[in-house]
């Protein structure tokens, strides 16, 4: 054992740069693997740690054929490690194969033994499934199971802010936003400059100049670069009479 373990101290960086490459698109299921890899690292037999390696350069290579082949090799000598599955599942999604995505994300929320956090992620994981493949009440269904679970789940926060806009429920989108963007902080402010601006075009729509003027000023105050915030508060200083405030708007969008 003892002769594996330089290997294995270098195998442990090697998965820590290719998760730190792939955590954009593998997400949790990325973090929680390698929090795992590092827990158990003793416990990791050499077959393993070379198809997870192989399989992960593929998968970051965007070679996805190949990525299933070696990370379902790896899960066939360590069936407990979830974060594997979950990326296997989003592969499998991303290939259009939502059948076998909903099936391995499904076969997860089977097991007893997930913490309250990996069965969110999983029904997160199913929640996407689902959206893709049409079934949006499904869709829902699984993200609002998720968030019981774990109301700081960011995927699935993030799904059910999506609907929201879709649907137009500033309100609602704005709440959840604001939760989003607590929680992440590398979350970019320009969702949430668009939702303040949309909500001012609706107080617009109802007359209400005053609540219009303070979303877009607030639009504004989170990205200064929501052109559209500098226009309609240019019309609405216009309207007042305070041409100076209106042209110093619409110059901005010039500039």
């Amino acid at each position: 054992m003892e002769s594996l373990l330089p290997s294995f101290s270098f195998a442990t960086l090697g998965i820590g740069l290719a998760l730190g490459a792939a955590g954009f698109a593998a997400g949790w299921g990325t973090a929680q693997l390698l929090r795992w890899w590092r827990r158990d690292e003793a416990d990791i037999n050499e077959d393993f740690a070379r198809l997870y390696s192989e399989g992960i350069t593929h998968f970051i290579a965007g070679r996805r054929d190949e990525a299933i082949t070696e990370l379902t090799r790896a899960a066939r000598l360590r069936t407990d490690v979830i974060g594997l599955y979950l990326i296997l599942g989003d592969l499998y999604r991303a290939k259009g194969l939502f059948d076998r995505a909903i099936r391995v994300h499904s076969g997860l929320l089977g097991r007893q033994e997930l913490t309250r956090a990996e069965r969110a992620q999983a029904c997160a994981s199913l929640g996407e499934d689902f959206k893709t493949a049409g079934l949006v009440e499904r869709a829902r269904e699984s993200f609002a199971k998720a968030l019981e679970l774990d109301s700081r789940n960011l995927p699935a926060l993030r799904a059910i802010s999506r609907f929201c806009l879709e649907e137009r429920q500033w309100d609602k989108a704005l709440e959840l936003e604001e939760r989003i963007v607590r929680l992440d902080r590398t979350r970019r402010s320009r969702p949430l400059a668009f939702i303040y601006n949309e909500i001012g075009r609706e107080y617009m729509r109802q007359d209400d100049d005053r609540q219009a003027t303070r979303n877009f000023q607030k639009a504004i105050a989170v990205d200064d670069c929501t052109f559209p915030a500098h226009i309609f508060l240019g019309d609405l200083f216009y309207k007042e009479g305070k041409l100076k405030k209106a042209v110093e708007h619409w110059e901005r969008i010039v500039d």
